[in-house]
């Protein structure tokens, strides 16, 4: 029993890991052979969080956390045992009702068999929230030659259970991943196009000035104007001049 009870003290525990988050604490302290000695730091850890996920505000309420002192061992201890007392009237479960003092330097054959009841009863009421309560029979005595098949399959069940859950991210990381890329890609995207633009900048502002300075240097209307007059004018002085040609040319002759 006992090996076989510290395995599946880490299994369950294990398993529970994976739909309630465990505290860095809990998670360097959690191995199989935890509790094959006495161990108060693990038997606190893993009495806290299990009766957090059986009941979050009620221990909260109840039961006194973090552990630091003597005081609040004391506390501890105490609290746990009034709170595992009324664990069993509720849900009509046989987990072992040891005396807080036994909780003082936690180790030994009773210590695995109330942790492995306890977390037993954690994974049942797991499956009956997660709507399968066709598989929650109720534990049996540990002496029962079929506690061990009926925890099997509740273990089994647990385990579809994460091995779906399992895919569910691996699918969501997939589609994470892919999203990524494609806003890296627009990223990348925006700073060609930015980067761009910051190029052509200084060529479009010397366009600019380019045109602004000839624009500058043409003519306005009655600029133009003037100058058609003027050109007019003196086309008229050449079509006199013409005319003269002939005396001039007389004149000439008689010199």
């Amino acid at each position: 029993m006992d090996t076989h009870g510290h395995e599946m003290i880490y299994e369950n525990v294990d398993l529970l890991t994976h739909f309630y988050p465990a505290t860095e604490e809990l998670k360097s302290l959690l191995c199989k052979e935890m509790f094959s000695k006495v161990n108060k730091a693990a038997f606190q850890e893993v009495v806290h969080y299990l009766l957090r996920i059986l009941s979050p505000e009620l221990t909260k309420q109840r039961v006194t956390w973090p552990v630091f002192d003597s005081e609040t061992e004391i506390k501890f201890r105490k609290e746990v045992h009034q709170f595992i007392r009324e664990v069993n009237e509720q849900h009509h479960w046989d987990i072992p009702q040891l005396p807080a003092s036994h909780f003082i330097s936690p180790g030994g054959g009773r210590i695995v068999k109330f942790l492995l009841k306890l977390s037993q009863l954690v994974i049942a009421e797991h499956l009956r929230r997660s709507g399968v309560e066709h598989l929650l029979l109720p534990p049996k005595p540990a002496d029962d030659a079929s506690h061990h098949s009926i925890f099997s399959i509740l273990r089994k069940a647990t385990r579809q259970v994460l091995a779906d859950t399992g895919k569910m991210i691996e699918q969501f990381k997939e589609s994470k991943e892919k999203a990524k890329a494609e806003a890296a890609e627009c990223e990348r995207q925006l700073n060609k196009v930015n980067a761009e633009i910051k190029e052509l900048t200084p060529v479009l502002e010397l366009k600019r000035r380019e045109a602004a300075n000839k624009q500058g240097e043409l003519l306005t209307a009655h600029q133009l104007e003037e100058k058609c007059n003027g050109l007019k004018k003196l086309w008229k002085e050449l079509e006199a001049s013409k005319t003269l040609f002939p005396e001039i040319l007389s004149i000439l002759e008689y010199l």
